[in-house]
C-alpha cells in the first residue's frame, strides 16, 4: 500500500504547513490553496489518491483521518479552476481521481473540510445566497482564495477603483470602491467574494503593490498574479493600475543595475554594449511607469542607438557608440524632456557601474564586466581595460585565473577565484543576462545528479531530489521567475563542486508587426475631418519607414500620397501631413467619391485595405420642405436650425443667402452630428469669403446669452454643430473650418481668457518637430531673414526656400538636445553657413526659371541667439509659453513633464486631477470635481463624448468660475494633441 503511506506522509508535510500558518495568523482565515505545492507533487498527489479510492472509497472510514489533507488540496485546485454555476464541478474532480463523485462521496469531502476547518482553521464559507444554495461545493471554491472565475472582474475593478482617484495604500477606501464597482460586473460570485473584507483588502493591496509584505503568503500571491497574466484583457488592466499606483505614489522600486559587454572579435575587444537587468514582468511594469518616458525607450549618450524599455529591462542590449570613450552615466532617456537625465534616480540606478576588469564568456565571443568582491572561476579568462595610449586606440590586458601570477594579481585587486565548474548543471531557452539565464516560457532540464533549490509557492526554498532514480534522464522543470540554486553532487573524494546560481526571466512582450485603422468602422468623412487614425506596431524601434497611402474607388482615378516615418512605432492621426493629398483629391472630386476603399503600405508589413463608406446619418434633410426626416421607418420630422458665417450661432431663423449650416431641432446628441454646410447657388471663387467675416457677438461670461451678446452655451453648442457637419464640397468645407476654429477659439477665451487665446491661436504644426519649431524661433529673433538678406515675396519660392531652410539645417543639428548638450561655436558657424547655402539655392532656383534674383548673400548672427533658439525650440512642444497662466507653480510642474503621447483620456483626467488646485478654499469642497474636469477635456479632445450627456452645458458652466483650472485642462489637450501630431493646417486653401 505504496499510495496509503504516501498520503499520510502527505498528511502530516500538510498539517505541519497548515499549523506553522496558522501560527502566524492570529484571526486571519487560512486556505487549503496556500498548500505550497508544486505541479509535480500535485500530479504525484492525484495519482495516489486514485488508487487510494479503489481500496478505501468510503471516505467516512477511520483511515482517511490520517490521510484527508491531500484530498482537500486535489478537490481545491479544482475549486479554484471552477468557473462558476452552469460549469462542472464534481464531474471535472471525478475525471481527476477516477471515481464516481456521487451523493455519499460529496458529503465525505464536506465532512472532511468541516474537520480541517476545527482542527487546523481552514477558511468556511460565507452565509452569501450562492454559498447557502451549494453548500457543497462552496468549501472548495471558499479555499480557493480567488478562484480565476473571478480574477478577471477584480483585475478590473482594481483598475477602474484605482482610477476614480483612490489609493492602494487605504485599504478600506479601496474595498468599499472596488464593491461599488462590483455591482456593475453581472457576477454574484464576485459580490460575493468582497464580503470577506479581512481577505479582499489583503489580496487587493498585495496584488497592487507586489512587493508588500502581509500576512497571506507570498507564492500563492504570485501564483493568482502568474494567472491573472495569462488573460490578455486582465493582464492589462493590471498593469494599467499598477502603473497609476506607481505613478501616484511615487515610489522607487529597487532593482539591479545593468552592467557593460565588450563583443569579442579573435580575442581582442571590438566594442561594447549595455545589458539591462532582466527583471520579472510586475517590476518591469512599474519601473517603466515610473520613469515616464515617451515611447518608453532608452538611447546612449552621444548616439542615435535606442531600445525599447520592455526589451532592455528583459535584459535586452544597447550598443555604445566608441569603445575606447565610454562615458560615465551613457543611458539617456529618448524624448524632448529639458529635465535633466542626471536628475532622474530611476535612470541613475540603472546606469551601469564603472570598471576595467572584464570576464571573458561564450567561447571568447563576449566579456561581461565584474567587480571587486566577484567570484571568478579558476579557468576564466579577465581583461583589463587600460587608458588609450599617444595614439588614442584602446589597450587592454588579458589574464588568465589557471596562472599563479595572474590569480595573485587578480586577488589583489579583491576577486574571489573559486573552483573551475562555471556550468550550474541546467539546460534550458537562453535569454540575454549575466551568466546562465533562461526563459520561464521554455521548460528548464537538470542534468543527472544535479539538485536544485527554488522558491516554492509557500515561498520557501527547497532541494529537489536528483533528476531520476538512477542518475541516467535528466529531469525537467517549469520554473517561475527568479534565481534559483543548482546543488552539484558529492565527488569521489566526499567534496562538492560550489553551488552555483542560474536566473528564469519572463521574456518580454513584444508587439507583432502591425497596421490598424482606427475608428474600427471609419467612414470618408472622418478622413475629411481628420478623426481618421493610422497606428503602426513593429516589436522593436525602425527607423526611416516609408509608408504608402492609397484611396481607390470605381468611378474615380487613384489618389495616392506617402510619407517617411521617423521611428516606429507610431500613430499617424487624422492630422497629418500625409493625409492632406487624399482630402484635396476628395475636395477635386466634390466629396462624392462612393465605394472608396483606403489601402496602406509600408516594407516589411502586410497591406491593410479598409472600405471607406459614405457617413451614415440617422436624419435627412429636404430641401423642399426645409425638413428633416429620420432613417428608422419612423415618421419623425424636425424642422431645421440654421447658422452662418455672419451669424455663427445656431437660430431657428436665418435670411443669410450664402454659406448655410443647417440641423435638425432635435436633441443634441442627435442634432450636432447630423448637420450640413450648403453653398450659395451660382458659382464661387476663392477668397469671396475670409475668416475676417465670421462675425461673433459680444460674449458674455455666463451659461446663457442675453441682451446682444453670446454665452458659453451658444457659443459651445454653435462650435460643436460647425465641427461635426458635413460639407458637400472643397469651399463649404473650407467655410465650414474656418467657422469651427473661430468659435472653438472663443470658448477658449470664456473659459481660459483672453491673453491665452492670443497664444492658444498662434499655435500651428510648426511645434510640431523640433526642426519646424526651430525654424520658427530663428524666424522671430531674425536669424534668417532681416536687412541683410534678400525679401521673398513669392509664396512658391518661399516654400521652396523653407524646404531648403529645414534640409540644411536638420543636417547641422539632427538633434536639438545633442546639439545643445555638446554645444560649441562651430555650431552656430554652420547654422550661419546653412542659412547662406539656402538662400543660394533659392537663387539658383529662381535663376534655373529665368527670373531676376538677388546677390549672393553672407551673413553672421551671434551665438547666444543661435542657442537660444535652439534651447527655445526644443522647449516648444512643452508649449513654455503658457507658464505665466498655470498657477501655482506645482500644478504647473505636474503638468509639463508628463509624456502625453501613451496617455489614455482616464490618465489624462487622474493627472488633471491629481495636480488639481481648486478655486475654492473651502475644506472639503471642490468648485471643479473629476466630471468637469473630464467634461472641459472632451470638448477639445472627443466632442461627440460630451454630447452623450444631457447635462453637458451645466457642467462647462462650473468651469467659468476656475479659470485657472480650465487652462490646466486646455494645456494637457493641447499637448496631448501635439503629442500625437494632431494639430490641423489652419492656412487657407
Amino acid at each position: 500500500m505504496k499510495a496509503a503511506e504516501n498520503l499520510k506522509s502527505g498528511h502530516m508535510l500538510l498539517a505541519h504547513h497548515f499549523d506553522s500558518l496558522g501560527a502566524k495568523r492570529d484571526k486571519a482565515p487560512l486556505y487549503a490553496i496556500e498548500h505550497g505545492l508544486d505541479e509535480i507533487s500535485l500530479r504525484k498527489m492525484r495519482a495516489d489518491l486514485s488508487h487510494f479510492l479503489e481500496e478505501a472509497p468510503d471516505l467516512r472510514r477511520p483511515i482517511w483521518l490520517e490521510r484527508y489533507l491531500p484530498l482537500l488540496v486535489v478537490v481545491t485546485e479544482v475549486g479554484y479552476r471552477y468557473r462558476g454555476t452552469g460549469t462542472d464541478f464534481w464531474p471535472v474532480l471525478a475525471s481527476e481521481l477516477g471515481v464516481d463523485a456521487d451523493h455519499q462521496f460529496r458529503l465525505g469531502v464536506t465532512g472532511h473540510f468541516e474537520e480541517g476547518h476545527r482542527i487546523f482553521g481552514l477558511a468556511r464559507p460565507g452565509t452569501s445566497p450562492w454559498e447557502q444554495h451549494f453548500p457543497l461545493i462552496a468549501w472548495p471554491v471558499g479555499n480557493a482564495l480567488v478562484p480565476v472565475e473571478i480574477q478577471s472582474r477584480l483585475a478590473d475593478a482594481l483598475r477602474r477603483a484605482i482610477r476614480s482617484g483612490i489609493s492602494a495604500d487605504e485599504p478600506e477606501a479601496l474595498l468599499n470602491q472596488v464593491a461599488i464597482l462590483a455591482a456593475g460586473h453581472g457576477s454574484i460570485r464576485f459580490e460575493n467574494w468582497l464580503r470577506q473584507e479581512v481577505t479582499a483588502s489583503e489580496i487587493m493591496r498585495r496584488l497592487l503593490l507586489p512587493d508588500a509584505t502581509g500576512w497571506l503568503s507570498e507564492g500563492i500571491l504570485r501564483r493568482i498574479d502568474a494567472d491573472i497574466r495569462k488573460d490578455p484583457v486582465a493582464q492589462r488592466a493590471m498593469a494599467d493600475a499598477r502603473s497609476l499606483v506607481v505613478r501616484k505614489s511615487g515610489r522607487s522600486t529597487d532593482f539591479p543595475a545593468s552592467r557593460l559587454f565588450l563583443r569579442m572579435s579573435g580575442g581582442v575587444p571590438v566594442g561594447a554594449f549595455i545589458r539591462g537587468p532582466a527583471l520579472p514582468m510586475h517590476l518591469r511594469v512599474e519601473v517603466i511607469s515610473a520613469m515616464r518616458i515617451l515611447n518608453d525607450r532608452l538611447r546612449v549618450s552621444g548616439s542615435d542607438n535606442v531600445v525599447s524599455l520592455h526589451s532592455f529591462l528583459a535584459g535586452g542590449d544597447i550598443l555604445l557608440p566608441d569603445l575606447h570613450n565610454i562615458p560615465s552615466n551613457p543611458l539617456r532617456r529618448d524624448d524632448m524632456t529639458p529635465l535633466a537625465n542626471d536628475s532622474d534616480p530611476i535612470l541613475g540606478k540603472m546606469q551601469p557601474r564603472e570598471t576595467s576588469f572584464f570576464q571573458v564568456e561564450d567561447e571568447d565571443q563576449m566579456a561581461r564586466a565584474i567587480f571587486p568582491g566577484d567570484s571568478i572561476p579558476a579557468s576564466a579568462s579577465v581583461i583589463e581595460t587600460l587608458p588609450a595610449g599617444p595614439d588614442d586606440l584602446p589597450r587592454f590586458r588579458r589574464f588568465s585565473a589557471s596562472v599563479e601570477t595572474d590569480a595573485s594579481y587578480l586577488r589583489r585587486q579583491g576577486f574571489r577565484l573559486t573552483g573551475a565548474v562555471t556550468d550550474p548543471g541546467v539546460i534550458g531557452l537562453p535569454m540575454p543576462g549575466a551568466g546562465s539565464t533562461f526563459s520561464t516560457t521554455f521548460p528548464v532540464f537538470v542534468k543527472p545528479g544535479v539538485s536544485i533549490a527554488f522558491p516554492q509557492p509557500s515561498g520557501n526554498n527547497r532541494p529537489v531530489s536528483p533528476a531520476s532514480p538512477g542518475g541516467r534522464t535528466p529531469l525537467a522543470f517549469f520554473l517561475d521567475a527568479g534565481t534559483h540554486t543548482a546543488i552539484r553532487p558529492l565527488s569521489a573524494d566526499g567534496k562538492s563542486d560550489e553551488n552555483l546560481s542560474f536566473a528564469m526571466v519572463e521574456p518580454a512582450e513584444l508587439r507583432p508587426a502591425t497596421i490598424s485603422v482606427l475608428p474600427a468602422k471609419a467612414t470618408l468623412d472622418d478622413l475629411r475631418k481628420g478623426n481618421l487614425e493610422i497606428r503602426i506596431h513593429a516589436p522593436v524601434a525602425v527607423d526611416s519607414v516609408s509608408v504608402i497611402l492609397r484611396l481607390t474607388s470605381a468611378s474615380h482615378p487613384e489618389i495616392s500620397s506617402a510619407t517617411v516615418i521617423d521611428r516606429l512605432p507610431k500613430t499617424l492621426t487624422g492630422h497629418s501631413p500625409v493625409f492632406d493629398p487624399l482630402r484635396a483629391g476628395l475636395a477635386e472630386n466634390a466629396y462624392r467619391i462612393s465605394g472608396a476603399q483606403l489601402t496602406i503600405e509600408a516594407p516589411g508589413f502586410l497591406p491593410v485595405r479598409i472600405s471607406l463608406p459614405p457617413v451614415p446619418r440617422e436624419l435627412h434633410y429636404s430641401p423642399v420642405d426645409n425638413h428633416w426626416a429620420a432613417n428608422d421607418g419612423e415618421t419623425k420630422s424636425f424642422s431645421s436650425l440654421s447658422a452662418s458665417p455672419t451669424s455663427p450661432l445656431l437660430a431657428s431663423t436665418n435670411e443669410d443667402d450664402g454659406f448655410r449650416l443647417l440641423l435638425p431641432l432635435a436633441p443634441d446628441m442627435d442634432a450636432l452630428p447630423a448637420g450640413i454646410v450648403r453653398s450659395p447657388e451660382g458659382a464661387m471663387r476663392p477668397g469671396s469669403v475670409t475668416i475676417q467675416d465670421v462675425n461673433l457677438p459680444p460674449l458674455l461670461r455666463e451659461q446663457d446669452s442675453r441682451a446682444g451678446t453670446a454665452g458659453l452655451t451658444d457659443i459651445v453648442r454653435s462650435g460643436l454643430a460647425w465641427q461635426m457637419a458635413g460639407a458637400d464640397n472643397l469651399l463649404t468645407e473650407w467655410c465650414r473650418r474656418s467657422v469651427a476654429d473661430k468659435l472653438e477659439f472663443a470658448a477658449v477665451g470664456l473659459l481660459c481668457g483672453k491673453a491665452w487665446q492670443k497664444i492658444d491661436e498662434t499655435i500651428d504644426r510648426s511645434a510640431l518637430t523640433q526642426h519646424g519649431a526651430l525654424l520658427r524661433r530663428a524666424q522671430q529673433l531674425g536669424l534668417i531673414s532681416g536687412e541683410d538678406l534678400p525679401v521673398v515675396d513669392d509664396s512658391a519660392d518661399r516654400m521652396f526656400l523653407r524646404d531648403r531652410l529645414l534640409t540644411r539645417v536638420t543636417a547641422i543639428v539632427p538633434d536639438l538636445s545633442h546639439s545643445l548638450e555638446y554645444w560649441a561655436k562651430d555650431v552656430a558657424d554652420n547654422l550661419d553657413l546653412a542659412v547662406i547655402e539656402a538662400y543660394e539655392d533659392l537663387r539658383l532656383h529662381q535663376q534655373a526659371s529665368g527670373r531676376e534674383s538677388f546677390d549672393d548673400v553672407d551673413i553672421s548672427r551671434p551665438e547666444a541667439n543661435w542657442q537660444r533658439a535652439l534651447v527655445e525650440a526644443r522647449d516648444m512642444p512643452l508649449l513654455s509659453m503658457f507658464r505665466p497662466y498655470i498657477l501655482p507653480a506645482a500644478r504647473w510642474e505636474a503638468l509639463r513633464n508628463p509624456f502625453y503621447e501613451g496617455l489614455t483620456e482616464d490618465d489624462l483626467v487622474d493627472l488633471l486631477d491629481e495636480s488639481h488646485v481648486d478655486a475654492s478654499r473651502r475644506s472639503g469642497m471642490r468648485r471643479l470635481g473629476r466630471p468637469e474636469l473630464r467634461s472641459l477635456l472632451q470638448l477639445w479632445l472627443s466632442p461627440r463624448l460630451l454630447i452623450e450627456s444631457s447635462d453637458w452645458p451645466a457642467t462647462l458652466n462650473r468651469c467659468l468660475s476656475d479659470p485657472h483650472s480650465a487652462r490646466a485642462v486646455r494645456y494637457a489637450a493641447l499637448r496631448y494633441r501635439l503629442a500625437r501630431q494632431d494639430i490641423p493646417d489652419r492656412s487657407a486653401l
